[in-house]
């Protein structure tokens, strides 16, 4: 997820509309506050969210009401979720690892390097595409 916040603060001032949710279980840790830590010395904190876990009624809720899913995995079994995204007709972008290509294949499926100068190059496409 670092990747993804790295890569929406690229875009904030040409995207400065959109929201950044990220969802799927919290896991109290390190990481998880350096997340929060960033978030905040980049002055996110309004536009991003950590919505934590979702029953799959809301996941289908958030995915119907977005414009964009993002996968920034560096390492990945099948990748369900790029599947279920895809399948509820939004653009993606997504890294080239491990099964995400397979579960990614369409032509509304952006494939990066594991980079967050590539991911917000991506991004940009899509939401460019999505309007």
């Amino acid at each position: 997820m670092d990747l993804l916040i790295d890569a929406f603060s690229e875009l904030g001032k040409k995207f400065s509309n959109y929201k950044l949710i990220i969802a799927g279980p919290i896991i109290e840790n390190e990481f998880y506050q350096s997340l929060i830590a960033e978030v905040k010395r980049k002055q996110l904190s309004a536009r991003v969210t950590f919505a934590g876990e979702k029953t799959p009624q809301e996941i289908a809720q958030i995915m119907n009401e977005s414009k964009l899913f993002v996968m920034p995995s560096r390492t990945e079994g099948y990748g369900i979720a790029l599947r279920e995204a895809l399948v509820c007709g939004l653009l993606a972008v997504a890294t080239n690892i491990g099964g995400l290509k397979e579960a990614g294949k369409s032509k509304n499926c952006v494939f990066v390097n594991p980079n967050s100068d590539e991911i917000a190059q991506a991004i940009e496409k899509q939401l460019n595409r999505a309007k």
